[in-house]
């Protein structure tokens, strides 16, 4: 009896090594992915964790491709070089063990100036487990205005550091946000035009809030410089105790008359790091994107979360409000 029951234990033993096994094996299972390339155009992957890559075939793709590493090892730029390509497969590992398989498929008519062609995002996320999207609703930003944050992470000793990291494990405050989006081909973070458009005097002050999370957001400026457009946004952090809201990934994007969605993902967020916003305190921030024309019947979407994934608001810019400040 006793040994018909070790059996049976170790049976039982055996096969629950063997589903972790197999659900280990499925996990980093390769996943098949196509991109559509174009000769001369960058196009851009973006990956959730940091990567290692190499082609397989064939063995001269450098005669067809570069590729480039961006974004913290996060992002792959693939510039084709011709027109007339061999079936290629970039085999790219995230840290997570995630595999991914990715060929090229030639597309003649692939517009270089549209975002949703030229940026591909391989999410190696769990299935969405935000809360639902909070929308925020016009209002008259109060005139008892919070304290100004000057640093974007406001603590600076050893001790503060290591309280913040203690209160949210597993975040890596002074890189992006992993789920963050960027256009990276577009422009280049110019520090100078950064600190005169972030001290320049409000202009705008569109203002947005919901009480449900006591956070307001305020549209102070929109500067249009050549080709792109700057963004300026005002996190009012109006909670109490200790909430800091940890300032996440964001998305501005067009939604047209005809319910299509042009997204305009950001050339770079400035400050960098993302902001800790400390109850009780306001920071702003400057959203660079390409600029678009959009009809006044049209509007501007924009969507931020914070680094929990816990918060995720939004609210919309009337397209008559866009043109407006285009045409001035």
């Amino acid at each position: 009896m006793k040994q018909y029951k070790f059996q049976k234990i170790f049976l039982l033993l055996f096969i629950l090594a063997l589903e972790q096994s197999n659900l280990h094996a499925q996990d980093n299972t390769p996943v098949s992915r196509t991109i559509k390339v174009k000769k001369d155009v960058v196009c851009q992957i973006d990956f959730t964790n940091g990567f290692e890559a190499g082609f397989l075939l064939p063995q001269n793709s450098g005669e067809y491709y570069q590729i480039d590493k961006a974004n913290a090892n996060r992002s792959l730029q693939i510039t084709t070089k011709q027109e007339n390509l061999p079936p290629t497969t970039l085999v790219v590992t995230e840290t997570s063990g995630k595999v991914w398989h990715i060929s090229f498929e030639y597309k003649d008519d692939l517009d270089p100036d549209n975002e949703d062609e030229t940026i591909n995002v391989f999410s190696d996320n769990t299935p969405n487990s935000k809360k639902e999207t909070i929308t925020l609703s016009p209002t008259i930003e109060k005139g008892n205005k919070l304290k100004v944050q000057n640093e974007t992470i406001p603590y600076n000793t050893p001790a503060e550091l290591a309280d913040l990291n203690k209160r949210y494990p597993g975040i890596a405050f002074y890189l992006d946000p992993p789920e963050q989006t960027k256009n990276l081909a577009e422009t280049e973070n110019d520090r100078v035009l950064n600190d005169s458009l972030y001290d320049k005097r409000p202009g705008w002050n569109l203002a947005f809030r919901s009480d449900m999370v006591k956070i307001e957001i305020v549209c102070q400026n929109l500067d249009f410089k050549g080709n792109n457009a700057y963004l300026k946004l005002l996190i009012k952090n109006d909670t109490e105790a200790e909430a800091e809201f940890l300032t996440g990934d964001m998305l501005l994007s067009v939604v047209r008359q005809n319910g299509s969605v042009l997204n305009l993902y950001p050339a770079y967020i400035f400050p960098n790091p993302f902001p800790v916003i400390k109850p009780g305190f306001q920071r702003s921030i400057i959203y660079s994107f390409k600029a678009y024309n959009i009809a006044d019947e049209d509007h501007l979407k924009f969507e931020i979360h914070d680094r929990l994934q816990k918060i995720h608001l939004d609210f919309t810019i009337p397209g008559t409000e866009y043109n407006q400040v285009n045409k001035d």
